[in-house]
């Protein structure tokens, strides 16, 4: 078995299910490589999802992060450079008119695993998402422990439901607790050596109405970036009330389990957004 995470790191291909969306991958690029938009999701990435995949206590696993071959030389170069101390990370290319987003993400999974097939269990980040430390192991060990429900079902899903969401800023942190049903950065998915689809094609909300899903409540396993460049900043909370307001900042205690939980760490976070355009932190 292997544990496989995928990335969409700024990838221009068209479609997808966002809600901006464009008609072509050339519109689309202009969108995601504009200097200040890029260098925001650089921010985010350094401080919360490298971070979190760095320090995973169970660390063999790979993850893919896939890009456009168009993505300019500055931010491919800075890309690699940041990802070359985390060994499980590997940077994948992707022309950018020759795929839908999920058939390019999808196509990078399944090359991967190619060369020896085998069962995968997969997971989906975005490069402004965190999953905490033992969530790489979580998820061994729930393989081991569904191998009946696995044995009878071609693919099975898996929730952790509770995790939080956090806005980033020179000034620090300001987070919240949150109990969402099926958001993508708390989901994995379980598929048999030779499947032909993968987790990243199914609608992250709906995911129970295509396979069994077994949610576990309770224990905080992901934290969401919180920006303006966010595609859902419109979700609302189980109350229906707007998901990313009410943010209170750290205390001492809040800054300890971030970085306990998530290797996130709120001096970092100050210091990467506070920096000038271009200057990594101290990653």
């Amino acid at each position: 078995m292997r544990i496989i995470g995928v990335c969409r790191f700024s990838y221009p291909g068209v479609g997808g299910g966002f809600k901006r969306d464009h008609e072509t991958a050339a519109d689309r690029a202009a969108l995601l490589y504009a200097p200040d938009r890029m260098e925001d999701r650089f921010r985010h990435f350094e401080a919360l999802t490298l971070p979190s995949l760095a320090a995973q206590h169970d660390d063999d696993f790979t993850f893919l992060i896939v890009i456009g071959t168009s993505l300019p030389a500055r931010w491919r170069d800075r890309l690699h450079d940041l990802t070359a101390p985390v060994p499980q990370v590997k940077v994948v290319a992707k022309e950018d008119d020759a795929y839908h987003q999920i058939r390019a993400l999808r196509s990078a999974v399944h090359q991967e695993v190619a060369p020896n097939p085998v069962e995968t269990v997969q997971f989906r980040l975005d490069d402004d998402d965190a999953v905490a430390l033992g969530f790489t192991a979580r998820l061994r060990q729930i393989w081991t422990d569904t191998a009946p429900l696995r044995a009878a079902h071609p693919s099975l899903a898996v929730d952790f439901n509770m995790g939080r969401i956090a806005r980033l800023s020179a000034q620090g942190i300001a987070t919240r607790q949150v109990v969402p049903p099926f958001w993508s950065c708390g989901m994995a998915g379980m598929f048999r050596a030779g499947a032909t689809d993968a987790l990243i094609q199914y609608p992250h909300h709906r995911i129970h109405t295509f396979m069994p899903t077994l949610v576990y409540p309770g224990e905080e396993m992901f934290l969401r970036g919180v920006h303006d460049d966010n595609d859902s900043t419109s979700d609302k909370a189980p109350d229906n009330r707007p998901l990313f307001q009410n943010l209170q900042p750290l205390d001492d205690d809040g800054r300890r389990h971030f970085r306990d939980t998530f290797n996130v760490d709120e001096a970092l976070v100050r210091r990467i957004f506070s920096a000038p355009a271009g200057t990594p932190g101290t990653a």
